[in-house]
């Protein structure tokens, strides 16, 4: 959300961490939003192991204090006998 007075734009998601390739973007925001104005996206989990698997998605924006603006991810990999 924009909760601004100008636009937000050149938004951008990056991922990074130790288990950066099991978290992808599956659909992006908007690369710009208006004052007031809102945008999701969306990521896809896919464990290659058990256990805790970490990882953070950074939100590049032209934003002068929150550029970017990181979001820690956290899910737990289930492995199944065959």
């Amino acid at each position: 959300r924009n909760t601004g007075t100008a636009n937000l734009n050149g938004i951008a998601l990056s991922v990074s961490g130790t288990h950066a390739s099991e978290f992808t973007v599956d659909s992006a925001p908007a690369t710009l939003l208006a004052p007031g104005s809102s945008s999701t996206f969306t990521l896809r989990f896919t464990p290659l192991a058990g256990g805790i698997r970490q990882a953070k998605v950074s939100v590049a924006s032209n934003d002068a204090d929150e550029n970017p603006f990181d979001i820690f991810l956290s899910g737990t990999g289930v492995v199944f006998p065959d």
